[in-house]
């Protein structure tokens, strides 16, 4: 099979939009091969042309989701200033938000095949890696901070994908996010000044 055919890239995109589909109604104990076959409107074979099973399918969209999400952080993190980290996520989540059931959907698997696993990875290797050369790290540990900050972030991820029609809820958690920035901010340039005048 030639993955750069047309056709291969076009059935191939066919078999997640309708795996998608399918993850958004249902649990993915309760998917078979052919309720995603006769959604699609193809044959098991021409399946089987593409993944040896469902979770191969769910495996290479959590791989593609993860991989997006890990450069967009990358690349938001390098240009972040020191007190608008939360901020980071606020952002990165709004521009999910045109995919939200889907990524919703994927976030929910539990165990080794879900996206939650491979997001909160990055997001604490990210964070970890960005604590470790800035300021903010003179006070707490950075292990600390980095799991802290990858706990926040994937609450703030599921909030602002649930309620992304929502502008009153959304108003709530960039608000809430200000406002925790701030004073954390705060105590940290206070924190800092003791230390430094003992």
């Amino acid at each position: 099979m030639n993955k750069s055919d047309k056709r291969v890239l076009k059935t191939d995109y066919l078999i997640k939009k309708t795996f998608l589909a399918l993850l958004n109604q249902k649990e993915i104990d309760q998917i078979t091969i052919k309720s995603i076959c006769d959604k699609a409107l193809i044959s098991k074979s021409t399946f089987y042309d593409h993944y040896t099973d469902k979770y191969t399918l769910l495996d290479t969209l959590v791989s593609e989701y993860a991989q997006n999400f890990e450069s967009e952080i990358h690349s938001r993190f390098k240009s972040v200033s020191e007190d608008r980290t939360l901020q980071v996520i606020e952002d990165i989540t709004n521009a999910m938000s045109s995919e939200s059931q889907n990524i919703s959907s994927l976030l929910k698997i539990k165990g080794q095949h879900g996206l939650n696993i491979r997001l909160r990875t990055i997001l604490r290797n990210e964070s970890f890696s960005y604590f470790s050369n800035h300021w903010i790290n003179n006070s707490f540990s950075k292990v600390f901070l980095s799991e802290l900050y990858t706990e926040i972030s994937l609450g703030s991820i599921s909030f602002i994908l649930t309620n992304h029609n929502n502008p009153k809820m959304l108003k709530q958690h960039a608000d809430f996010v200000e406002i925790i920035q701030e004073a954390l901010i705060t105590k940290i340039n206070s924190k800092n000044t003791e230390e430094n005048q003992l």
